[in-house]
């Protein structure tokens, strides 16, 4: 039986390749966050010789529409052929198992279109460096071959065999920041690109400012950098003598950064170029029909001889029967920590959008906050400078509908819902809507899971405003969960594996808790009594009254002959309303003041500690959780608060540092004050991690010393 089994499962793979042979190779190039400002698509402001040369040597798609604006929720529908929505894939960066009770499972009998052309006998190879899929996966399960590194590639040149290739090729696209001059793409200010800014034209939805004309320069800079790397795959394919048996499909996965475009579902964000060309395909041709992101699936498989799955919803678009699409479905929900509902349904003419969520504005919280392309058009409406099209996008809530005729009016700027003439377009594209939802069971219009938003939380809870994440943040409280890796060493219920006096500890609201009146005459320890630590990092919310003092120990030394509850060693400080103390090493009864706030030190071999650099120094509110992280090894000690980093400490003084002891949080002497520590995590790693040397970590000439504490006495030092 076994040999038997052997012999089918050889049998089948042999015709697989088989059938393989006489297809044709496949190379798709994904690329980011770029719209089609290309030659080939009428806008000559920058050269694009090498997408120019493959749209005329294939067929260039004039109305190709992404799943989504954003990239997670496209690349899954593309994955699979099916509508992100339908496969309940459609919030961005989810199943991260950033808890293990978010990860999203994909139904049974399902696959991605890279395993089912592994099946179909092709040499699957991709660059790892965008598998943004928001289900779980195996890189090992999908491709042959994969890379680390986004951009051009020739992985199929590492199979040993003759099988036809299918090759994802991803490129960054709009996130490329090498044309700018010496650049990142999230820095731009007082930045200036290749491109001259002067003569670029905004949109009539962006306010004509220099910050929006350079980052449209900046964009037309990507696109060049773009255009490079294709010409750089399409050498490498004729090098090979591969060219005139591959098919090579082009398209990006969303509009530019700006708003209006990258997450949303309007022109600038939902429609992109999609070139295809190769042998079959028309040379030089162009079709103005509606396709969607998840047609790009089907066309390749077919292109295999592979047979229509019956979860797939894409169509071919090179079949002789091919039926044209009478509208096509984008989707926006969850972006990042940022919950949002919309659809759009677009047709021949126009474009519906459907807000569901009216409570919240266009621009609510996101990850480019901050920038100065955002925080520009959010000042000028504030001091009233847009006008009525550029400050749409500001208000504090949205409307339900939108309406646009796409024909006479490209940047849906005139919104139809209440024109009169437009009644019964308005009904037409709602039925749309309605009937798709329900025949496709659109998951977006149920809420998203708690363990889903838990898992957002893990990364986002300072920013993550919608209601929808209160439930979440309950949850969380009540059942606190340990990050991969670590343990939770606070049951948040009772002081069970701690040790210190019930005069001053007690759990409060799933918190250890410390009080003081003012009376306390020494500082006081409550020890955990799980162990030592020697290389680890600890996580931990903390919340201190305003005016309060404390600290987490670490490696620290029990001292009963100092008194009772007495723990001596290094201490990540806990300090309200002192930013230049807050999170800074300390060692309680040692050497005290190891390195304030905000200072990148080195101990020296006689225990002096010399500032070898300087951070930026950061305040936190008193009264608010915030979490405080340690890490340390060997002889290097690192703190942060709020993902914000406040010491980097090396110790090179063999005799006055500790390399093992234990774990404490301490009150402190003062006034009275409440001080809270919750969801305590600790990971340990092993205990040989090497220690760092005085070479390797010299002191810079010219360093000065640690202020001690209490001030300078005899004047500063400095290294000689």
């Amino acid at each position: 039986m076994k040999f038997l089994l052997t012999f089918l499962l050889t049998l089948s793979g042999f015709f697989a390749a088989a059938i393989a042979a006489d297809r044709p190779n496949i190379v798709w190039i994904f690329v980011e966050d770029q719209n089609g400002w290309y030659g080939c698509y009428g806008d000559d402001t920058v050269p694009t010789p090498n997408l120019d040369a493959l749209a005329e040597r294939g067929v260039r798609f004039d109305r190709a529409y992404m799943p989504a604006g954003v990239c997670s929720a496209t690349r899954s529908a593309i994955a699979l052929g099916a509508m992100q929505t339908s496969m309940g894939n459609h919030n961005h960066r989810s199943s991260r198992e950033r808890v293990p009770e978010e990860v999203i499972n994909l139904p049974d009998g399902v696959e991605t279109v890279y395993e089912l052309m592994r099946e179909a006998g092709y040499y699957v190879a991709s660059s790892e460096g965008k598998n943004d899929f928001n289900f779980l996966f195996d890189m090992d399960e999908l491709y042959d071959t994969y890379d680390s590194k986004m951009g051009p590639h020739t992985l199929w040149r590492e199979q040993s065999g003759d099988k036809p290739f299918f090759a994802q090729i991803q490129l960054k696209g709009g996130k490329n920041s090498g044309q700018f001059k010496g650049c990142n793409p999230k820095q731009n200010s007082d930045k200036e690109p290749h491109t001259n800014p002067d003569e670029m034209e905004v949109a009539p939805y962006y306010p004509d400012h220099p910050v929006m004309r350079r980052e449209y320069a900046h964009h037309y800079d990507t696109i060049r950098q773009t255009d490079d790397e294709v010409g750089e795959i399409i050498a490498s394919l004729k090098e090979d003598g591969l060219l005139e048996n591959t098919v090579v499909f082009y398209w990006t996965d969303h509009g530019f950064r700006l708003p209006r475009h990258k997450q949303w579902l309007y022109e600038g964000g939902v429609q992109v170029p999609l070139i295809v060309a190769g042998p079959g395909i028309d040379a030089g041709t162009s079709r103005a029909d509606l396709v969607s992101g998840i047609d790009i699936t089907m066309s390749t498989l077919s292109l295999a001889g592979v047979e229509k799955p019956d979860w797939v919803e894409g169509r071919d678009l090179f079949a002789p029967d091919h039926e044209e699409r009478e509208y096509v479905v984008s989707a926006r929900d969850r972006c990042d920590y940022t919950i949002e509902h919309v659809r759009a349904i677009t047709t021949e003419r126009f474009k519906y959008l459907r807000n569901f969520l009216t409570d919240r504005p266009f621009m609510q919280p996101q990850y480019r906050d901050g920038r100065d392309y955002i925080e520009v058009p959010r000042q000028l409406h504030k001091e009233g400078k847009l006008n009525e099209v550029q400050s749409f996008m500001w208000s504090e809530t949205r409307i339900p509908e939108e309406l646009y005729d796409l024909e006479n009016d490209p940047h849906e700027i005139h919104n139809l819902v209440d024109d009169p003439a437009f009644a019964d377009e308005l009904e037409r594209h709602r039925e749309i809507l309605e009937t798709w939802m329900k025949e496709t069971d659109d998951k977006g219009q149920y809420p998203e899971s708690l363990h889903s938003l838990r898992g957002v939380l893990t990364r986002w809870d300072d920013v993550a405003v919608n209601p929808e994440y209160e439930a979440a943040r309950e949850y969380n409280r009540e059942h606190p969960t340990p990050p991969p890796g670590f343990e939770m060493i606070f049951d948040g219920k009772t002081l069970e594996g701690w040790e210190g006096s019930p005069e001053y500890w007690s759990v409060e609201d799933g918190a250890l808790t410390g009080v003081t009146d003012g009376s306390l005459k020494m500082n006081r320890f409550i020890t955990w009594k799980g162990g030592t630590v020697r290389n680890f990092e600890l996580r931990v919310k903390v919340k201190v009254t305003p005016g309060g003092n404390s600290g987490l120990q670490y490696r620290g030394q029990e001292r009963p002959d100092l008194g009772d509850w007495v723990v001596t060693g290094y201490q990540c400080d806990v300090v309200a309303n002192r930013a230049d103390y807050n999170g800074m090493l300390y060692e309680e009864k040692g050497r005290r003041i190891l390195a304030h706030t905000g200072e990148k030190v080195i101990i020296d071999t006689e225990g002096q500690p010399w500032i070898a650099g300087k951070m930026p120094v950061k305040e936190f509110k008193a009264g608010e959780w915030h979490d405080y992280r340690i890490v340390v090894r060997g002889n290097h000690h690192q703190h942060w608060i709020d993902g914000h980093q406040t010491v980097d400490v090396v110790d090179l003084d063999e005799e006055g540092r500790a390399l093992e002891g234990v774990l404490a949080v301490q009150v402190h002497v003062g006034p009275a004050m409440k001080i809270q520590y919750r969801d305590i995590f600790l990971k340990k790693f092993g205990p040989k991690i090497p220690l760092i040397t005085p070479e390797e970590a010299p002191i810079p000439k010219g360093a000065e010393m640690v202020e001690p504490q209490g001030g300078w006495k005899n004047g500063k030092a400095k290294a000689k």
